[in-house]
Order: C-alpha cells, then sequence, then structure tokens
C-alpha cells in the first residue's frame, strides 16, 4: 500500500548518489499531487510538521542555502548536509541531530503507527494526524471531511465463516479503500470493524461522492474462504470541518452519528451528517430518572418518573405529579450508571394525561458539549450492541 511518505522515501533511496535526478523527480511528484509533497519530505527529513505553504518556502530556502554553501566551501554540498545544517544553524529548529539510516528509522516509525493487519494506519497515528490536518484546515481556511466506515454485519461473518474468514474481509475491504483513496488521504483503521477517512482539502460533497464509490465496490466485491463465497456490505457516515462543526473534537462525533443514521436505515448506505440529525435521533430508554422542579420559591423533592425515550434534545417519562407546560425542571438520568447520573436542565413543553399518571415531554436547555458528548457515546454503545444482535 503505497502512500505519498512512501513515494517520496522512495524517490530518496533511489536517487541518494545523484540530487540533481531527486531534484527533478520531487518536482515530478508535486505537480501531481500539489505542495503536499513538501511537508512529508521534510518530515521525512527532519521529523518535524509543517504546513504545506511553510514546508514549500522553507524547501526552497534550503536549496537557496545549500548553492551559498557551495560557494563558501569550494566544493560539493549534498542535500542531506544543507539540510541538517539549515535547520541547526539558520532556522534552529534542531538542536541535537541524530544520524540513522533511513530505512531502518522507517520501518520502525511505520511499525509503531500501522495495524497489522490491514496496513493501515492506527489509532494512535490517526489521533496525531486529525490533529495536524485539522490545524491545516483551519490556518489555510480549507474543508477537512471524514467518513466514518462500519461493516455491516461482521460478527455473523466470524461466527458463519470463523476469524480468518474476518480477518480476509477487513484487509480486502482495506486495501480496496487504499486503492481508491488518494496519497494524500490518511486511511485508518479505527478499532475492530470501523474504518476512518481522513480526507484533508476535500468538501462534504466530494468525499460523499467518494464514500459511495467505496461503498459500492465493497457490495460488489466477492471473496471465497475455503470454497465459500462472502458477501459483504458497508455503511458509513460523513461529515466536514467546518462545515458542520468547528469544534474539532466534535467532527468525529458528527460523522459517527451519520454512521449510525445509516444503520438505522438498514444498511449498506452511506448517509450525510445534517445539523438536525442529533436532535432527530430518539431511543427507547426505559429506566427511573429523579425529576425535580425549579422556579418555586421552596426547593421542591425530587419526583420519580419513569422514561420512555430520549434523544439529544429531550427526554419523554411518565409520572404521577402534574407539570405544567413551561415549567423548568432539573433531571437525573442514569445513563452510564445510577451512581453516577447525567444531570440536565429542561423545561416541560407537552403534557397529556395518560391514566393516573401524566406523559411529559421535555426539551434540554443549554446543554454543554460534555453532557451532549455523554448521550451520544450511550446512542452509539446501544447502537453497536443492537447491530452486533441483527
Amino acid at each position: 500500500m503505497e502512500t505519498l511518505r512512501d513515494s517520496v522515501i522512495q524517490c530518496i533511496n533511489v536517487n541518494s548518489k545523484g540530487d540533481t535526478k531527486f531534484l527533478h523527480e520531487l518536482d515530478h511528484i508535486a505537480q501531481r499531487v500539489g505542495d503536499s509533497v513538501y511537508s512529508i519530505l521534510l518530515n521525512v527529513l527532519t521529523q518535524l510538521d509543517f504546513n504545506d505553504r511553510e514546508a514549500k518556502n522553507l524547501w526552497l530556502e534550503i536549496l537557496d542555502h545549500r548553492q551559498r554553501m557551495v560557494v563558501t566551501m569550494n566544493r560539493p554540498v549534498n542535500l542531506a548536509t544543507a539540510v541538517c545544517d539549515y535547520m541547526v544553524e539558520i532556522k534552529k529548529s534542531m538542536h541535537s541531530p541524530k544520524v540513522v539510516e533511513m530505512k531502518i528509522f522507517e520501518e520502525a516509525s511505520q511499525a509503531s503507527q500501522s495495524d497489522f493487519l490491514t496496513g493501515l494506519y492506527n489509532r494512535a497515528y490517526f489521533d496525531k494526524a486529525f490533529n495536524i490536518e485539522i490545524a491545516r484546515a483551519q490556518r489555510m481556511k480549507k474543508d477537512c471531511s471524514l467518513v466514518f466506515f462500519d461493516l455491516d454485519d461482521f460478527k455473523k461473518v466470524n461466527d458463519s465463516f470463523g476469524h480468518p474468514a474476518g480477518d480476509l474481509v477487513l484487509k480486502s475491504v482495506a486495501e480496496l479503500i487504499f486503492r481508491e483513496k488518494r496519497l494524500t488521504d490518511i486511511a485508518v483503521r479505527y478499532g475492530g470493524e470501523e474504518i476512518v477517512l481522513l480526507l484533508p482539502d476535500t468538501s462534504k460533497a466530494s468525499a460523499m461522492n467518494l464514500a459511495t464509490r467505496i461503498r459500492k465496490k465493497v457490495e460488489r466485491s466477492q471473496l471465497v474462504h475455503q470454497g465459500r463465497l462472502i458477501k459483504q456490505t458497508m455503511s458509513g457516515g460523513v461529515a466536514s470541518f467546518p462545515l458542520d462543526t468547528d469544534v474539532p473534537e466534535e467532527l468525529i462525533e458528527c460523522a459517527d452519528r451519520a454512521l449510525y443514521r445509516a444503520k438505522h436505515k438498514g444498511k449498506n448506505k452511506i448517509c450525510l451528517f445534517s445539523s438536525d440529525m442529533r436532535k432527530s435521533i430518539r431511543m427507547d430508554f426505559d429506566e427511573p430518572v429523579e425529576v425535580r422542579q425549579l422556579g418555586v420559591k421552596v426547593l421542591s423533592p425530587p419526583n420519580l418518573a419513569q422514561s420512555k425515550d430520549l434523544s439529544l434534545s429531550g427526554i419523554l417519562f411518565e409520572c404521577v405529579t402534574l407539570l405544567e407546560v413551561g415549567t423548568p425542571i432539573q433531571i437525573q438520568i442514569p445513563l452510564a450508571s445510577k451512581e453516577n447520573p447525567l444531570i440536565v436542565l429542561g423545561r416541560v413543553t407537552r403534557v397529556a394525561p395518560k391514566g393516573p399518571s401524566y406523559e411529559v415531554g421535555v426539551s434540554f436547555l443549554d446543554m454543554v458539549h460534555r453532557e451532549r458528548k455523554e448521550i451520544s457515546s450511550y446512542f452509539s454503545h446501544l447502537l453497536k450492541s443492537q447491530s452486533l444482535l441483527n
């Protein structure tokens, strides 16, 4: 699986004794993929991170510095020497550089950041790359999109064909995704049967087109394991920064929410995240909740109610106490545990008699990111559990 980084390293290795040929090949790669080649080149040579524009300017300065060294020293100076001298003496970005054979270093580095089964990047690498690409998108005022894939009914593959067959499916899908993506895109095995595509400088529409193309190719693919045909499908969710959220940490959550909308719609689908998606997803939630009325002179004791369903925008419950529409309330919701419930504020929006009790609809008020994330995590866990049972 060749990445842009692999292409740069190969270019360096093949032309290790000829800087002129290397520079010509580097220009050829830059014409094909753009200025991102320079940030990768400098990272390979120095292990320092620069944005594309800064890296290109630095590379041009290094080439000028090399020419000055040739004149001053009155002898040829190779690029590796010029890079080291410039970074230590001029840029002062390096202080104690260590000489190591590039092949050995890259093999060790690759092993630490790759998933051993699929060859895709691992979660640890993604966390670092995600922060870098989002920061780049903010600086350059560019889009950065994310696709969250999940193999449909993957547990059934393992149960019906065995875990070696499951591994074969994962590797096959990973290879297909790798072939379809651009060199600058980052493919990651996020965990289990989840694969994430991080797409720098990519609009939401373009990300949707790529995700749909991949989904269709996975659906059409035919794998044979020990003479038995395995058919596999995949669902996905697409979200884009800063279109869907300008909070980096929420981009993954947005794509994850879109993914589970795709699962709810019957699987083998790709869904786009929309701003009302969190509010529209409502899950059955049959748990006792404590409700306390606010805005009264004397603090009321909590009322025990029985919840019926839950969303990121509100909750529906039954209680024996009549609460007027518009009443502000505090609700304790046992999501992760009864000992540490989620406490949120809400306002009664609907009351309907139901036998001896009342059915009460509540809209949440001013939820902070932590509270939204806790409910989102609960939804994700519940939906994954349902998916495994189907």
